[in-house]
């Protein structure tokens, strides 16, 4: 940002410093080159300070450094990361810790126990979704023949309201790259606005919900087992074959989504054609359900006409009070469109045995607050 020049032989130049922080201070060059000698040469030959620099401290090579323009650009790009990867991280105005280490320390320096106990409950529920298969420990078994040694790491998050989130991750960039595709849909904002429209056109009531743990509801069919580090108690040591869709692992997502797609046909939704991630079901008048039904000569299942007895890919437009519902996902987030919601929510809980968490009215999706104002439903951060 700047520099000094010194008033008398004795003094020494000084750089302006600007850290993450926002503050700025003058620092002794010498002392920042010390640790980033790539940057320091960068802002001597940009300012033509380079061979006055290099008489006054001519064990720092800034000359030769500075020649090296490739290497320079490098090096500073590596100091740069090497920044970022040290520096503090916040949500909501909580710091976040970036390993199991630091967030004791965080407990221990806010008086809490707020990361442990999010680490505590990720593990209980790992063993609650059967996520490992446990052959015993290293030093007397050894991995199934096939499988592909990985490893585990912990990330951590705050949400929105404030709650402490870890989260156990496999270390999937140490797999093969799959050929298929292997990413779970999300539905687009200008999506979730068509179903909250729709919704307050049809007087249907909007919630919102997340699937707990969803990736664990599936099981993997990679190949890969874990050694148990100390965040898994009892199983450090252990030779742990990974059985459920891992968050990490590189086909979780794809395994999330046939998992629930399959749970949504057996509900009677279809995905919509122009954006399938948006899911429907038409209701007669009466409330009840227009189920699919089978077409013979095609693979994918059609309903029975609203307000008609014809058989149609999709449902067609009637006034005879029949109706939709919809959901629309992004991921494990659902945003429920519908004449009874809660019944819905219900139904994932009770049948397919789904952890709902945050089942509530729409009032944050997406980043943004949902309220009402004189009666108007309005998108728009408070």
């Amino acid at each position: 940002k700047g520099h000094t020049k010194p008033r008398r032989r004795s003094d020494k130049p000084k750089i302006l410093i600007e850290w993450e922080s926002g503050e700025a201070t003058l620092e002794p060059v010498y002392n920042i080159a010390i640790k980033d000698r790539w940057i320091v040469a960068e802002y001597a030959r940009d300012n033509g300070l380079t061979d006055e620099w290099d008489e006054i401290w001519p064990t720092l090579n800034l000359r030769r450094y500075a020649k090296n323009a490739k290497k320079l650009i490098r090096m500073i790009n590596q100091a740069k990361q090497l920044s970022y990867k040290s520096a503090p991280v916040y949500m909501y105005g909580y710091r976040v810790p970036r390993n199991h280490n630091e967030a004791m320390e965080l407990d221990r320096l806010n008086k809490n126990d707020k990361w442990s106990k999010s680490e505590e409950l990720e593990v209980k529920q790992l063993m609650e979704y059967h996520t490992f298969k446990d052959h015993g420990h290293r030093s007397k078994n050894k991995a199934p023949d096939g499988y592909k040694r990985i490893t585990l790491h912990m990330v951590y998050a705050v949400k929105h309201d404030g709650r402490h989130k870890s989260r156990i991750v496999a270390g999937g960039h140490l797999t093969d790259a799959p050929v298929e595709s292997v990413y779970s849909g999300v539905v687009s904002l200008r999506g979730v606005r068509l179903v909250i429209f729709l919704a307050e056109l049809n007087g249907l009531k909007v919630y919102q919900t997340d699937v707990g743990n969803a990736y664990l509801e599936a099981y993997t069919k990679e190949k890969v087992y874990v050694i148990g580090g100390p965040e898994l108690g009892k199983l450090e040591g252990h030779v742990l074959v990974i059985v459920k869709a891992l968050y990490g692992l590189k086909s979780s997502g794809l395994r999330w989504y046939e998992r629930f797609a399959d749970v949504l046909r057996d509900m009677g939704f279809s995905p919509c054609p122009a954006e399938p991630e948006i899911w429907m079901r038409a209701h007669r008048a009466d409330g009840s359900i227009i189920w699919p039904v089978k077409n013979k000569s095609q693979n994918d299942a059609t309903r029975v006409g609203i307000g008609s007895s014809t058989t149609s890919k999709y449902p067609v437009p009637a006034n005879d009070g029949s109706y939709y519902e919809y959901i629309a996902t992004y991921v494990d987030d659902l945003t429920i469109a519908a004449k009874d919601p809660v019944g819905i929510c219900d139904t994932l809980k009770s049948k397919y045995k789904f952890k709902l968490k945050g089942t509530d009215p729409l009032n944050f999706l997406l980043g943004c607050d949902y309220f009402y104002e004189d009666g108007i439903l309005c998108q728009a951060p408070k």
